[in-house]
């Protein structure tokens, strides 16, 4: 009964970026998606025809739960007493990391030459960024405990 529970609070609540989140609405809701993913994996898998339907029908499920994931990522932050600003670090490594591949592989038209010779370098440190980042930010907000007591995002998840 919890997994529907969260399902559908995760799913209504994909734009409600306020409040918290506790880990067990976090990783409910991963594990869901998880399963949903493998299910769509092992139709295609299994020989199950992409038609155009079919081929939206994965967008648009995709994307709202994409949207979902991000918002139920911003009320965990929010459990921990933080703005969700600290988001902006990992996605800031990932776009260096982007760039640098993009102007690797010379799709890149301003600076060209920088991106294509130093391409491995700025993707490189786009990947430290990223990487200490997920270390130092992500994975506390997503193994610890949340604020006990009532924090400036609210109180907490019962």
């Amino acid at each position: 009964m919890i997994f529907v529970r969260v399902l559908v609070s995760a799913l209504k609540g994909v734009f409600h970026y306020s409040g918290r989140s506790d880990r067990l609405e976090h990783w409910t809701f991963c594990f869901l998606t998880v399963l949903l993913g493998l299910f769509g994996f092992l139709y295609v898998d299994a020989g199950g025809e992409l038609t155009p339907a079919v081929l939206w029908i994965f967008l648009i499920f995709g994307t709202w739960f994409a949207l979902a994931h991000v918002a139920l990522l911003v009320r965990r932050v929010h459990d921990h007493g933080r703005s969700a600003m600290i988001l902006l670090v990992p996605a800031f490594g990932l776009n260096v990391m982007l760039a640098g591949w993009l102007g690797q592989q010379g799709y890149v038209g301003f600076l060209h030459d920088l991106f294509v010779d130093y391409g491995y370098w700025i993707t490189m440190g786009g990947r430290v960024i990223t990487s200490l980042s997920v270390v130092g930010i992500l994975v506390p907000i997503f193994v610890g405990q949340g604020d006990e007591d009532e924090n400036r995002f609210g109180d907490p998840v019962e």
